[in-house]
């Protein structure tokens, strides 16, 4: 592996241009990692950096129940519960889920699958590549398909003939490590659109500001007619209605398949409005060509892959780094709609930009490898994410920690963005504000401890150059490590 390693450094002068005679999508393997991934890993129905990131939900521990382990997709399951349009840490819902026969409006438990509409699967009748996935649904005969464009999800479903074909819009239900929903709302409109919200709260809670719950919105279209509809909250069917509200809310189509077979949602996606998701579907996918939207997301994913050639190495050795390429293109993610709109930090009031506006800042576990990579690779793009950071800077007060859509968790140690962005700086990426900039990295360097939600223990920093230990296995090394690295920044 380090000649390999060697290769790539020998072979940076091309990153730009080169373009590979192979599909480089053919060495990734988006199922590697899920076992502990918790959100981060398995979203192949996506674009690179993009907000739509569909996937199956095969949720419930394998193990340790009360570990970080994956609970939103999990390579080792033989069951989905259905196929989620938001899979993020923490973050996720909007769960869609093809079944033929006697409507069910739950999803079944990992030990019993037929108490819901949960479906079994085998290995080899999924496929997951980036930008695709597909996989039979035992149960039912149905063959799934998704794609996606940057903030619009795509479905394909292949029913068996059958007069009880039928797609569940599960809004309101807990999703895997999400939490629970705090509410929701879902309508069938009169001129066939699915639209609402979902508001979810993260698990950890505790670690986020009070009230760090987010809301996400959507707006879908499916390309055929249905033969009835209904709406339901939990168990409880509403046939006929077209619209629920509150925890468990959902709506469900059912559809005769016996002259067409396949059915196709569209789904536009948003964090600020419906009206936004309905726009951006409207904007991004007109159409319902789910062939050419694959074929579209795949030559992305083979084009930011194509930074890097490889040379020698095994098939396997390959697999193991286009791999990590991938995972390296999933966040920080877009946040903001085609019109330039997105939830500001904290306030989540309305804002507009120019260009990208970035969510998702992991910065401590970033600041290290990842920050570096983006700068050689994708210095546009890391320019971009800066400039988000500066522009959360100018929102709430502080430059971000560990944020999520709009909300500062404040978890992890130290004051990451300062070498996450001076390493770019010292790399010749300039074009942002420097002097706000350097405004807010002194903020965190020299608040006091009370007043310093990025450096809660400043005080004893500043009067003894260290942080003492309060109680066993606390975090003072940490903090005075990253402090010193910040400060040498």
């Amino acid at each position: 592996m380090n000649r390999l390693f060697l290769s790539l450094i020998s072979l940076a002068a091309c990153m730009t241009s080169c373009t590979s005679p192979e599909p480089l999508t053919d060495y990734v393997d988006p199922r590697i990692g899920t076992a502990h991934s918790r959100w981060f890993f398995f979203t192949p129905a996506a674009v690179p950096f993009g907000m739509a990131k569909l996937a199956p939900t095969t949720d419930g521990h394998l193990g340790n129940p009360g570990g970080w382990q994956a609970v939103g997709y999990d390579a080792r399951h033989t069951s989905i519960e259905g196929f989620a349009n938001f899979h993020e840490f923490q973050v996720g819902g909007v769960v869609i889920a093809p079944t033929v026969g006697a409507l069910q409006t739950v999803p079944g438990p990992l030990d019993d699958p037929e108490a819901g509409y949960r479906s079994r699967f085998d290995k080899k009748d999924e496929v997951a590549r980036p930008g695709y996935y597909s996989v039979l649904l035992k149960d039912y005969g149905v063959k799934a398909e998704l794609t996606a464009t940057e903030r619009v999800g795509f479905h394909r479903y292949t029913f068996p003939a059958s007069e009880e074909a039928n797609l569940i819009f599960n809004i309101g239900t807990k999703m895997g490590e999400s939490g629970p929903a705090r509410d929701a709302s879902v309508t069938f409109t009169e001129d066939g659109r699915i639209e609402g919200w979902v508001v979810t709260e993260p698990v950890y809670v505790d670690i986020y500001q009070k009230g760090a719950v987010v809301k996400m919105y959507f707006s879908a279209l499916v390309d055929a007619e249905p033969a009835s509809w209904g709406a339901f909250c939990g168990e409880e069917v509403f046939a006929g209605e077209r619209s629920r509200t509150g925890v468990g809310a959902g709506v469900y189509l059912r559809f005769d398949t016996r002259a067409r077979r396949d059915v196709g949602v569209k789904i536009g996606l948003s964090y600020t409005s419906v009206e936004n998701a309905r726009l951006n579907m409207n904007t991004e996918q007109p159409g319902f060509d789910f062939d050419k939207v694959r074929t579209a997301a795949s030559t992305m994913w083979n084009k930011d892959l194509s930074k890097v050639q490889v040379e020698g190495g095994t098939k396997d050795e390959k697999t193991i780094f286009y791999t990590g390429m991938y995972h390296l293109l999933i966040h920080p993610n877009i946040l903001q709609d085609v019109n330039g709109e997105y939830p500001m930090m904290e306030s989540l009031k309305v804002g507009h930009t120019t260009g990208n506006r970035y969510t998702v800042f992991s910065l401590w576990d970033t600041y290290r490898n990842v920050s570096t990579l983006m700068t050689l690779l994708y210095p546009e793009r890391q320019l971009d994410i800066i400039r988000t950071m500066l522009d959360m800077y100018r929102e709430n007060g502080w430059l971000p920690k560990w944020e999520l859509y709009g909300r500062e968790t404040f978890t992890m140690e130290g004051d990451p963005s300062i070498p996450y962005i001076v390493d770019a700086w010292m790399r010749g990426l300039r074009d942002f504000d420097e002097q706000t900039a350097y405004e807010a990295m002194r903020k965190g360097a020299t608040t006091p401890g009370e007043f310093n939600l990025l450096r809660p223990d400043a005080n004893d920093y500043f009067s003894k150059g260290y942080v003492p230990l309060r109680e066993q296995y606390d975090n003072s090394v940490s903090h005075a490590l990253e402090y010193y690295i910040a400060d040498w920044n």
